[in-house]
């Protein structure tokens, strides 16, 4: 709508944030300075929820898994900026703001039981807005992407109880192994401490007969998540003949997330995953 020369852009969606519990939805303030796009959360104590509905709706839906190295939740790059520039074309996304592992008390990772209850989730949400979407897929940046992948894997390989699978999943820049030669170390250590504990948590030596479409997505100059993490993954899957789609940039580095700042190649991304999306007819 023009107004003089003033052009009126309306908002194309809705922000609301749920704490993540087993049998309710309990909504929290939506204009918290906390849920903001530049914003680092630490030190979860209730998992959350951000549900970022478009108006218009494709009726796709994406579980958005920010990465923090298990020690924080990127949530404004790696998920907010994400979630909005999908609903301007149409998907709603639920952004997962998860527990931090913690091996001295807690066999099984916070991060995984949080992103498995996000699909348990996201099925009360379809009830209560009288909603079906018609697809759900998983995407994962940095060591989001070793929550998504692993999430992935555990409901293909059913030792998770839920009634809803991911379509497909997607991964930025991701970690995906804990194997001494190309882990990050960080992560490793936030994850499982000294344990050895590698094989169970390295994707890539855990994958089902069975799995959904992948993308992945990596820059050969990353320093912070070798690129050998997403090829690791995308020759175990080739190997199993499932649908895999891997992407590699000479240059992009790590944790651009979807801004498009550096002007590099791999900041298009989202436009070769919308065009993978569209080809698989979800």
């Amino acid at each position: 709508m023009m107004k003089g020369n003033i052009l009126l852009k309306f908002k194309e969606y809705t922000i609301k944030h749920y704490f993540l519990e087993k049998d309710k939805l309990l909504s929290i303030s939506e204009s918290t300075e906390h849920f903001c796009e530049n914003a680092i959360l630490y030190n979860i104590k209730k998992p959350i929820v951000t549900v970022v509905q478009p108006y218009v709706s494709n009726k796709h839906g994406i579980i958005i898994i920010p990465g923090g190295g298990y020690r924080r939740v990127v949530y404004g790059i790696e998920g907010l900026s994400v979630a909005k520039w999908f609903a301007s074309k149409g998907y709603t996304s639920f952004i997962l703001s998860y527990r931090m592992p913690d091996f001295k008390i807690n066999s099984f990772p916070f991060p995984f039981i949080d992103a498995f209850n996000s699909l348990q989730f996201i099925k009360r949400w379809e009830e209560k807005q009288n909603i079906k979407l018609n697809s759900v897929g998983v995407m994962g940046f940095s060591a989001g992407g070793h929550i998504a992948s692993n999430l992935v894997i555990q409901c293909y390989l059913n030792k998770v109880d839920i009634n809803i699978k991911p379509d497909y999943l997607a991964l930025v820049y991701p970690v995906i192994s804990m194997q001494k030669d190309i882990a990050h170390l960080g992560c490793k250590f936030n994850l499982i401490g000294n344990s050895s504990k590698e094989k169970i948590y390295s994707a890539e030596l855990n994958i089902p007969e069975e799995m959904p479409p992948v993308f992945i997505i990596h820059s050969i100059d990353d320093t912070d998540v070798s690129f050998n993490h997403s090829y690791r993954f995308f020759m175990e899957l080739y190997k199993k003949k499932l649908s895999v789609d891997l992407h590699l940039f000479e240059k992009g580095g790590h944790g651009f997330g979807i801004s498009e700042l550096k002007k590099t190649p791999s900041e298009k991304w989202k436009y070769l995953f919308l065009d993978w999306f569209e080809a698989k007819k979800f």
